[in-house]
Order: C-alpha cells, then structure tokens, then sequence
C-alpha cells in the first residue's frame, strides 16, 4: 500500500469511527470570536456574537439550501474551449519541513473536515517519527496521480451554513475541508503565487500582500470632485464562478499541468454529505479559494477595465469610478451584461451609486457624494 493509499485509509477509518465531528455547538462561541478579531475581521466577531445559530445541514431545510447555494452554471453560459497548458515543468518535491510549517501555520481554533483530525491532533502526529515524511511522500504521490479518483475521499467536506442576517432567510456556505488537506493547499498555494500575480490584472489586490494600500486608494478616489463610485454586486459568488474559466485562467498563466490538474481534480471531486458533486464554484474556506476565485473572474475585469480604466476588485468586490458624464445605470447595465460572458451574475438591486446619492463601500471604506443627505 502506498503512502497516499493509507493516508486515504487512515482519514476513512477516523470518518467512520467516533472521530467524525458533527456540526459545531456554540460552546466554541467563545474560540470562534477570539479568532475573528486576532485576524482583525470584527465585522465577523460581532456576527458571532449575536449567537445566530446554524442551519442543520442534515435537515430538509439544510439540505434544500445547500442545493440552492451551489448551483449549475448559469442559462446561457458558454464554456470556453479548454486548451491545457504544455508546461511539463515538475514543480519542486514538497519537503517534510513544508508539511510541518503548514500544519503549525493553522490555527488551534479551525474546525476540523469530515474526519474530526483538526489543526491539533495534526500538530502532535507530526511530532511523531516518519509521520512528516510519510505526508510528504503521500502529497507528492496526490499531486503527481495519474488517476485521481481513488483519492476522491480525500475532497469531501464538512458544510457549514452561517446565517447572512437575522431573519435566517439567506445563508453562507462554508465549506470545511480535511485539515491535512488545507496544509497541503497552503503549500501548493506557495507554488502557484508568483505566477498567478503575474496573470492578474493589477486592479485585482486580493492576493497582494498590502492590499490595504487599495482600499486607501479608493476611499482617496471616492472623495474626489467630479469623480462617482458604482459598486457592483456579485450573486453568490464564489459558489458559482464556473470552473472552466479557473482552469482557462491557469491556462493561460501556464501553469505546470501537475498542478493545473490537481487543482481540475478539486473542483471536480468536491462533495458533501448531501452533494454528490459541485458543479460551480470554490470552496470558501480552502487556502486557495482567494487564489481561484480571482483567477476565474480574471478575463471578467479584463474587459470590464477596458471600458472603464479606474477600478479596482478585491475578489468579487468590485469598484468603478467615473465622472459626471457618465451614467452609474449604464455602467451597471453594461457590467450586468458582461458578467454573464463569463458565468458570473450582478445583482443589481445590491449595485450602490455615489452618483444616486448612495452610500458606497468597499472593504471598510464608506463614501457617498458630497451634499447628499
């Protein structure tokens, strides 16, 4: 038996015992609270402590929700021909000292996958001799698989659905992975960075490591006489970018095919207790979701910059300037448009205008047109 085979084994045996963890209670309130606000998301702690509770997703009503947020492609949605990068390049062999830095990297308070092995049953058991080496081994062996389906276990999660508001009406699905998984994302993340920086247009700062140089950028540009803002609403986004325009994207970046597979592997064998498969979408949750989504909706800005230069994305939240002349109804009329090219969908009803007299935001930043009310 090889070393992806009983890693593939050893997480089967420990879903199938009393290891497998059930949805979190709130006796982790206080966990959950403490991280939101070390990572500086207090928007996130103030959620939690309104002690909204969780939608079962093993209920009828969970289940049916859960459909809902991950849906097909939408009507009228043409995928684009695939043509697989040629770049036969072997990335570097991940190393025991790569998986021991990514496990440590999690924190304590993460929720573990379908499994129950969290961040710590994972810190001890690479403490144990062999164990580093034998995940290194059994990840270079996922990676490099030339028939990824028997490590199909390997890609189910865990389905958490947090409430979006208080009425309990709309619900956000967060998709928790094996743990082990996730270390190993953070590292295949590290290989695929630089080159997909390289492929983003500069308006996308998801990815940049001072992004908040943008948001001060755009709480500047919104200020400005003469200048309006339209902020653009995306319908459920990352559960419904369509995976042919992630693996068009890493295409066109070239990206080792190693990779590029692995990650077309992924979106492919994705599923829960209730959802045999994943049509749409990236997981929110994953190491590389960020990394994905913005690849995916890439070619989306693209030509939306083209007609409009001064914007600016942080993944699906998006920004237009203009000025007097032109018209935010328009603006979003065209962006609506476009948006289906590439599978995605605008909500207009959620599109704020500065040049309506509407409050725009964007990560934290509010503005509204000097003189509105």
């Amino acid at each position: 038996m090889t070393s992806g085979q009983c890693f593939v084994k050893l997480l089967g045996q420990c879903y199938m015992g009393d290891g497998r963890l059930s949805a979190p209670g709130k006796d982790r309130l206080a966990e959950r609270v403490e991280d939101a606000l070390v990572k500086g998301n207090c928007r996130r702690a103030m959620g939690l402590l309104s002690r909204r509770s969780l939608l079962n997703p093993d209920s009828p009503e969970g289940i049916r929700v859960a459909h809902e947020l991950h849906p097909g492609p939408i009507e009228g949605y043409e995928a684009p021909v695939l043509q697989p990068t040629e770049n036969m390049d072997l990335p570097a062999r991940i190393t025991e000292e790569e998986v021991v830095r990514a496990v440590k990297s999690m924190g304590l308070s993460k929720s573990p996958g379908p499994s129950g092995l969290g961040p710590a049953h994972w810190r001890v058991l690479i403490q144990a001799q062999g164990v580093p080496e034998a995940l290194a081994q059994a990840f270079n062996e996922i990676l490099g698989a030339a028939q990824r389906r028997g490590y199909r276990a390997l890609y189910e999660f865990r389905l958490v659905l947090i409430p979006k508001d208080e009425t309990g009406s709309r619900y956000r699905p967060i998709a928790i992975s094996e743990t082990i998984m996730m270390a190993l994302h953070k590292i295949v993340l590290s290989r695929l960075r630089t080159q997909i920086l390289a492929l983003l247009e500069t308006e996308q700062i998801a990815l940049h490591r001072m992004h908040m140089g943008g948001v001060r950028m755009a709480y500047t540009e919104m200020q400005a006489d003469g200048t309006h803002a339209v902020s653009l609403g995306i319908t459920n986004a990352f559960n419904s970018i369509p995976r042919e325009e992630i693996l068009r994207g890493l295409d066109q970046a070239s990206v080792p095919l190693i990779l590029r597979n692995h990650i077309e592997a992924f979106l492919q064998l994705r599923h829960a207790a209730h959802l045999d498969s994943v049509p749409c979408g990236v997981p929110q949750g994953d190491p590389l979701s960020m990394l994905l989504y913005c690849v995916g909706q890439n070619l989306f800005i693209k030509e939306l910059k083209e007609r409009y230069p001064r914007l600016i994305a942080y993944a699906d939240d998006i920004l237009i300037f203009h000025s007097d002349n032109s018209d935010a109804t328009g603006i979003v009329t065209e962006a609506t448009t476009l948006a289906k090219r590439y599978g995605l969908t605008v909500n207009t009803g959620k599109c704020q205008s500065t040049q309506r007299g509407q409050e725009v935001s964007f990560l934290g930043a509010r503005s509204r047109r000097r003189g509105s009310p």
